[in-house]
């Protein structure tokens, strides 16, 4: 109960200091009423406008009013729809999730066979062949990887839709992409802790009482390298539901990282502040669960 009552204090302090530094930081961006306010509408109006987003009132007092919503659990109005950034945010997370729930399950599968079998396999080719791989999907950009896919499939052999939201044809380009984006972070996690925990005494021991090879890996190395796995994953889960812009974007498709990009573009501040809190009210809550789960696969963590 410390533990959590500690981490969870931890969070609450990283929240607070992030809700100050999004305000303050898009603030710095621009001045939304440049792309708010029609051309040539007359000072009475524009100060209307002014008056009714709270722009008239000064920073830190702008600022005080913004902790004293989220706190109070109301992440404001947006500049552009007028609608609640809690109901933009609820409404688009079901797109990002279809995305990142498959991509996220698959990455890992692969992730860490491939990771195995990069570290045990006999044959020196596979285990190069697995490595390359890796160090190449990995520098390779995911919006590159995504154009080079929409060439292919869509463009060349018109198999596959472009963009936009839809069925089953729809989700193979995006989650490919980002399946293909995560994959090697988890093959070379999964790998290197392999290869840590068969030079360990338990194994070497293991060994010396006559367990098959492939009932050390299976039985003693992959449970406890698995914890490396647990918390990639949890990286992965809290940063990708904003951190899909790119992806959301070149294949128009209606989540949450494309309504960021576009709150962005259109300096909807509301929307851009309420998204980072969620994401690292998210980044808090799945890393503490990752450790409760490290902890359940590797006795050998304490809390």
């Amino acid at each position: 109960m410390n533990f959590l009552a500690v981490r969870l204090l931890h969070g609450a302090i990283a929240v607070f200091f992030l809700m100050v530094l999004v305000f303050f930081l898009s603030s710095a961006a621009g001045d939304p009423l440049a792309l708010l306010v029609p051309p040539g509408v007359s000072p009475e109006v524009e100060a209307n406008i002014v008056r009714g987003l709270g722009l008239d009132q000064p920073l830190w007092r702008q600022f005080i009013i913004y902790m004293r919503d989220v706190l109070g659990g109301d992440l404001g109005t947006s500049f552009v729809t007028g609608r609640s950034v809690w109901e933009m945010i609820w409404d688009r997370l079901p797109a990002t999730l279809r995305l990142i729930g498959p991509a996220t399950a698959l990455s890992v599968a692969l992730g860490v066979a491939l990771g195995v079998v990069a570290a045990v396999s006999p044959s020196r080719t596979v285990r190069r062949s697995l490595e390359t791989f890796a160090a190449v999907t990995m520098a390779a950009p995911a919006f590159w990887v995504a154009l080079v896919f929409i060439w292919i499939f869509a463009v060349t052999l018109g198999v596959l839709p472009t963009s936009r939201f839809g069925g089953f044809r729809h989700h193979v380009l995006p989650i490919a992409t980002l399946t293909l984006a995560m994959t090697p972070s988890f093959l070379r996690a999964m790998r290197s802790s392999i290869l840590d925990i068969l030079g360990e005494e338990y194994i070497k021991m293991a060994r010396l009482k006559g367990v098959s090879e492939r009932m050390v890996i299976a039985k003693h190395a992959l449970k406890n390298a698995l914890s490396s796995t647990v918390s990639l994953t949890a990286i992965y889960l809290s940063v990708l539901v904003t951190g899909s812009v790119t992806l959301e974007t070149v294949f128009s498709w209606p989540g949450v990282g494309f309504m960021t990009y576009q709150a962005l573009l259109q300096r909807d501040f509301p929307v851009i502040r309420g998204v980072v809190i969620v994401s690292g009210i998210a980044i808090v809550l799945v890393t503490l669960l990752a450790d409760l789960v490290q902890v359940s696969l590797d006795r050998r963590i304490r809390l």
